[in-house]
């Protein structure tokens, strides 16, 4: 069973990229010793681009189409719940290959995770106007109940918004969008983090806070323990 709201279905599990470096050319990872899939290869490579990491440097791929992975039996029968973490290379083309498990869970469910992420569909990351793979790490989440924000991730231009959305869902109870939204980073004072509507419109700053980074978290309406975040990281203008 299954009821799919962005990232968001029955037994919730969600996804977001993180630690996200580049390489010139197509990598050919080499194949990692020790247990087979638990290691990243290594390939050469270079900067994403940022606040610290002024050009020559690579935007980052953007995802377009991100099937939401599904509970296994198994693992929903056990109660069990965590995070795998996926390593792969995002091709020119945009597509996700050479998955391997970083980081694992019990129950089927990395197979749940490659079977999704197999499916993915992505913008390539760019470099001097021309598509490069890219490395990334993808962390899926499944958990028995949480609130699942989408997306999990995005770049925001100063000053222009993202629409984000949340859902709450339980084993027992059914799902509800009754959530309360607020901004936060290190680089948080008063408004430098931008601001969020009660519906889920991120607006962000005029300037790039430091750091670059702010977070936007949905908490249930009725269960302020249960909560669900999305990271958001600022860009520049191109005209600024």
């Amino acid at each position: 069973m299954k009821f799919v709201t962005g990232f968001v279905f029955c037994l919730i599990c969600g996804a977001c990229l993180f630690a996200q470096s580049t390489s010139t050319t197509e990598p050919k990872p080499e194949p990692p010793s020790g247990t087979p899939g638990s290691e990243k290869p290594s390939v050469p490579l270079i900067r994403i681009c940022g606040t610290k990491n002024p050009p020559p440097c690579a935007t980052p791929p953007r995802p377009v189409s991100t099937p939401d992975p599904e509970y296994s039996k198994e693992a929903r029968d056990a109660h069990y719940q965590g995070t795998c973490v996926l390593w792969l290379i995002i091709g020119t083309d945009g597509k996700p290959r050479d998955i391997r498990v970083v980081r694992g869970l019990e129950y089927g469910l990395n197979e749940k995770a490659i079977d999704a992420v197999q499916q993915w569909k992505f913008e390539p990351a760019m470099m001097e106007g021309k598509p490069i793979a890219v490395q990334v790490n993808v962390e899926v989440s499944f958990r028995l109940w949480a609130v699942a924000v989408s997306p999990t991730s995005a770049q925001v231009i100063t000053g222009s918004q993202q629409q984000f959305s949340a859902t709450v869902s339980t084993l027992s109870e059914a799902p509800s969008s009754a959530v309360n939204w607020n901004v936060s980073g290190s680089g948080c004072v008063a408004s430098a983090c931008g601001s969020i509507s009660p519906d889920g419109l991120y607006t962000a700053p005029l300037t790039v806070p430091n750091p670059a980074t702010v977070i936007v978290t949905a908490t249930s309406g009725t269960d302020p323990n249960k909560k669900g975040s999305a990271q958001i990281t600022i860009v520049p203008s191109p005209s600024r």
